[in-house]
């Protein structure tokens, strides 16, 4: 594949950087700009370009309230079971009603939304004593809870319907950021880097305090219906991140508890543990972007939001495989 463009098209970019003409990030097809609030008593922020900020709504489907029907395998495997009521139809004998099992669930998201990614170079402190300079990726982004969440409600005919709830006390964040390099196939865990922390926030100057994906999950993210609420903000962060990577994506989860229970068939066998096998894929937010540089001047390399759009469409095609989608997007939500 001709990947070799990209990075040639990093010197363009740095030649443009020093000469100031370096272009904002690529527009998302979906995702909704969106400016910050008005200035923090701790911070003073940095009033951001339209378009800097990218939101991802919540996106709650009526179908994640439920799972099923299915068999519920830990009562569908037991044969002894199954046996014939004398007062009652056999379908409401239990290893029958373990045949067709419908789980029910409230289902609950924030909003997302952030900034650019980008690199800085930081001196981090290494285990000999010595500080050693290297760059540190990082994105920094804002949640909030909007409400909103479905859950089922029984009526009165029995049937079962979705009404809207929310949480006044809010829900606690705890986030997971996952970067992969598409074409090295590496993956990277974001990672807390204290000594990232001070610098990320004069440079990038939050509307708020910056916490890390710890701290930000030591207390709830408060419910707020205003569309100018300030919301928190936090900062992922990666290091040791190959230099030569151009095509990546950024897995975010912990923004709902949407999940798929997936039994494998023949993983769980009579008399195993309750729930052997079973596999919980939470849903995930996925990120995606290109970077046409290469490991020259890895700080100057601009980093651009979506999979590139190629007018050759067996370089698209190419392109595609490489990120392993069926179509070009700029952020999808899948389950892992």
């Amino acid at each position: 594949m001709r990947v070799g463009w990209y990075r040639a098209m990093g010197w363009i970019g740095a030649w443009m950087v020093f000469s100031g003409l370096a272009a904002g990030p690529m527009a998302a097809q979906v995702a909704t700009p969106e400016s910050p609030t008005p200035a923090s008593p701790a911070v003073q922020p940095r009033k951001l370009a339209l378009g800097v900020l990218r939101v991802i709504q919540p996106e709650i489907q009526v179908t994640e309230t439920f799972t099923g029907p299915d068999k519920l395998v830990e009562l569908a495997t037991q044969r002894q079971l199954d046996w014939t009521p004398h007062f009652a139809a056999k379908t409401r004998a239990l290893y029958r009603r373990a045949q067709e099992v419908t789980l029910r669930r409230e289902v609950w998201a924030f909003e997302f939304a952030f900034k650019p990614l980008r690199v800085v170079m930081v001196d981090i402190p290494q285990p000999s004593g010595r500080m050693q300079r290297k760059p540190v990726w990082y994105m920094v982004y804002r949640v909030r809870y909007r409400g909103g969440n479905l859950a089922p409600q029984k009526q009165e005919d029995g049937t079962v319907a979705p009404v809207v709830t929310e949480h006044p006390q809010g829900r606690i964040f705890f986030p997971q950021f996952l970067l992969t390099a598409h074409e090295l196939k590496e993956t990277y865990f974001d990672q807390v880097i204290p000594a990232a922390m001070e610098v990320i926030t004069k440079r990038e100057k939050p509307d708020g305090p910056l916490h890390d994906s710890v701290t930000i999950a030591s207390k709830p993210i408060p419910l707020t219906r205003e569309e100018d609420a300030p919301g928190v903000w936090g900062v992922a962060m990666w290091q040791d991140v190959d230099p030569r990577i151009d095509f990546l994506s950024i897995d975010v989860k912990g923004l709902t508890n949407a999940y798929r229970p997936v039994d494998p068939p023949g993983a769980y066998k009579p008399g195993d543990p309750a729930g052997t096998g079973r596999q919980l894929l939470s849903k995930t937010l996925r990120l995606y972007f290109w970077k046409p540089g290469d490991s020259v001047e890895e700080t100057e390399d601009e980093v651009h939001f979506g999979i590139p759009v190629e007018e050759d469409p067996d370089r698209q095609a190419d392109l595609l495989r490489v990120y392993g989608v069926q179509r070009r997007v700029d952020y999808e939500w899948v389950y892992r």
